[in-house]
């Protein structure tokens, strides 16, 4: 799947993205289809869409002809796409599905949060990001779906400013 690259930047196709965002977002469960299908194997789309919702506010998005595109609509659709992986988090509570997120997905984009250098992003930015994980994080552990050991991710926050909900949702667990 698309991944962030060195230099922040985002490369999945602006049309790619609203095809994605749409299909989360109007039919939450089917991004746990596969855990369904196979629970022994429990792969789902659902840590690589945490992660490109979480950097999406530190990255630069690229747009259909390649360049970069921070316009508030490409935004906008990263914030659709993380309240429909919420959501869907929270229907895998609803269907009983548990310990599909591992704590190393969250570890993986901590550690692309802290690779960044600080003087390449505004803070805010990154505020913005660390809050997105730290509410995928408390829905993950809260739905039951979040597995592994989280004193790992306190660890791993070191490198970081703080951020006040993901400490609260850390130091809580």
């Amino acid at each position: 799947m698309y991944q962030m690259t060195g230099d922040a930047s985002l490369n999945c196709p602006p049309h790619l993205m609203e095809i994605v965002t749409e299909w989360v977002f109007s039919k939450p469960s089917l991004a746990l289809m596969s855990a369904i299908a196979s629970p022994k194997h429990s792969a789902t789309p659902i840590p690589g869409l945490i992660h490109w919702c979480v950097m999406a506010p530190v990255a630069r998005v690229a747009a259909d002809d390649g360049s970069a595109d921070d316009s508030a609509a490409a935004q906008t659709l990263f914030s659709r796409l993380h309240l429909g992986v919420l959501q869907t988090m929270l229907r895998g509570q609803e269907i009983g599905m548990r310990h599909v997120i591992l704590c190393e997905h969250f570890e993986h984009s901590l550690a692309t949060l802290a690779a960044i250098p600080r003087d390449s992003v505004d803070a805010e930015s990154l505020n913005m990001s660390l809050n997105r994980l730290g509410q995928a994080l408390q829905v993950a552990k809260t739905t039951g779906l979040l597995s592994g050991d989280i004193a790992e991710l306190v660890a791993s926050t070191a490198a970081l400013p703080h951020n006040r909900l993901l400490d609260i949702v850390l130091r809580d667990s």
